[in-house]
């Protein structure tokens, strides 16, 4: 592993020093979950570094970027390296809300998963000038759970904070049309993992389909918790979020090359996801085309070790994407 970039950020002389370091040490694959946006191959760092790793036989798998559905969104375009978009996955983390007084229950997902927990009946506040719920001054919310629609792709998770510190027992959070059901956690899960539901003192949160509501005073709704549910249906499917082509360089160029799993994926982590320093929980889940390269690129390191006559990345890119895992 090397490490290219601090908390400030990554310098393109980090970025080459690495990829450089790397063809020195002998690797065979070069898996890097970087972009920043379309730039001439001649000033993409990722692009003169990849190339020179790819003179030397080395395969580099790269990341589309995060920045989907909108077209000519790619990252990491030159035509040496294997750039992957993401998918979901056949897993989902299943949630419910049931609406009482119209009798519906509306199926959505939560990352927040509790046994034995039974929800009672709260009121659902929603006001249409309060629905980002960046702020509640004037509207209370103390004790009900919290519906927010704030038709962003990537809503802030600043929501849960402040529907904490209003007193509101949860959060239903409606998803823009684009993300369907998509669940993003954010980068930093202790925010999720400190909600307790024992004393449902604490935020739950859960999120929904895009829906049609019509709410009245008085609406009282729970929060039901169905477990992960596996072989789910339209899976795998592109995430909303993966960046998507043309390639902006160079249109006669396919991109990106491959999809892999980068929605909700479980992985290491080098800090506790509950804030702990115990030494426990040094896992997340997160999602990213930067959690689909190192699907892609495990692949490609054992595709070279079955087929070791593949011997430059150009046969080996193409093997992989023959594949079918």
């Amino acid at each position: 592993m090397y490490k290219v970039c601090s908390a400030s950020g990554c310098l393109t002389s980090d970025i080459l020093a690495g990829l450089d370091a790397a063809v020195k040490d002998g690797v065979e694959v070069i898996s890097i979950s970087l972009g920043g946006g379309t730039d001439r191959f001649f000033r993409d760092v990722i692009a003169i570094g990849g190339f020179g790793a790819f003179e030397k036989g080395v395969f580099v798998s790269s990341a589309t970027s995060n920045e989907g559905p909108r077209g000519k969104s790619l990252s990491n375009e030159a035509p040496w390296y294997i750039t992957m978009g993401a998918t979901s996955i056949d897993r989902r983390f299943a949630a419910s809300v049931r609406l009482y007084n119209h009798e519906q229950l509306y199926e959505g997902k939560s990352l927040n998963q509790f046994k034995n927990f039974s929800s009672p009946p709260f009121e659902l506040a929603y006001s249409s000038e309060f629905s980002s719920c960046s702020d509640f001054t004037g509207f209370n919310i103390r004790g009900k759970l919290v519906l927010c629609d704030p038709q962003d792709l990537l809503p802030s998770y600043d929501i849960f904070g402040v529907v904490k510190s209003g007193g509101g027992v949860g959060v239903v959070l409606v998803n823009a049309k684009a993300a369907g059901y998509s669940i993003l956690p954010p980068t930093d899960s202790a925010v999720e993992c400190h909600y307790r539901p024992c004393h449902l003192a604490k935020p739950i949160v859960t999120r929904l389909s895009p829906i049609d509501y019509t709410l009245q005073s008085q609406l009282l709704a729970s929060i039901f918790f169905n477990s992960t549910v596996l072989e789910t249906p339209f899976a795998p499917s592109v995430a909303f979020f993966s960046s998507c082509g043309p390639n902006f360089q160079n249109g006669i160029l396919l991109k990106p090359d491959v999809l892999a799993p980068g929605l909700n994926i479980l992985a290491a982590w080098p800090t506790q996801a509950d804030g702990g320093n115990d030494g426990k929980k040094t896992f997340n889940i997160i999602s990213g085309t930067s959690m689909a390269t190192p699907h892609v690129s495990g692949i490609a390191a054992l595709i070279k070790r079955v087929h070791p006559d593949c011997a430059s990345p150009n046969e080996s890119a193409q093997l992989l994407q023959t594949y079918v895992v």
